[in-house]
């Protein structure tokens, strides 16, 4: 459970602290020029969004090339495709993902490669 832990952590700590940190710099230094109003809060807003978005996408794609899955019915290893990894649910080093073999749909532990 601790690779999971730690893999959130990092997270954290190169995109999600220095995303908030950017958004709240920006933002003070706007209300300290007083132009702040809708058009600058659209932009401001989009602009975390698309400087975020790759960098989420990146590390979870560098998540998906190193784990695999064991199904806990059959014990088979597997791995789901990107779009299914991303859109599944994670809980630290577990995540509810389909085993292609036996079918089973729940939580599922995660394996480094």
């Amino acid at each position: 459970m601790k690779r999971g832990c730690k893999m959130q952590e990092n997270v954290a700590k190169w995109v999600v602290i220095p995303m908030l940190l950017l958004s709240v710099v920006i933002g003070l230094m706007l209300l300290v020029y007083g132009i702040m109003n809708e058009d600058i809060i659209l932009i401001l807003v989009s602009t975390l969004v698309l400087l975020t978005v790759p960098f989420v996408l990146l590390i979870h794609l560098h998540i998906w090339k190193t784990y695999h899955y064991i199904c806990p019915q059959c014990s088979t290893s597997f791995k789901p495709t990107f779009a299914k990894s991303l859109t599944a649910m994670n809980f630290g080093e577990q995540r509810v993902v389909g085993c292609p073999k036996c079918g089973h749909y729940g939580l599922t532990k995660a394996l480094k490669d």
